[in-house]
């Protein structure tokens, strides 16, 4: 992610759980509290992979896949990526 964007996953991480993610009616359609569980456990699971902590990610994994965004699950918006 760093070599595309310049941003590590903690920089990501920061901008979702802190930035105004809000729309003028209130509402988050991108970024915010959601993506930034997203990106901590994405942290986590990084972490884990490099620990070679294989329980830790499978159940970091099942995490990811459970994982909802601002307008339904994660794992639908992998086909857009």
């Amino acid at each position: 992610m760093k070599k595309m964007t310049g941003l590590s996953l903690e920089d990501i991480f920061v901008a979702f759980r802190d930035g105004n993610w809000a729309s003028a009616n209130g509402r988050i359609y991108f970024g915010g509290p959601n993506w930034a569980e997203i990106a901590a456990t994405t942290i986590q699971l990084r972490d884990a992979l490099l620990e070679g902590n294989d329980e830790q990610c499978e159940i970091l994994s099942q995490q990811l896949e459970k994982s909802k965004h601002n307008t339904g699950y994660l794992v639908n918006k992998f086909s857009q990526l």
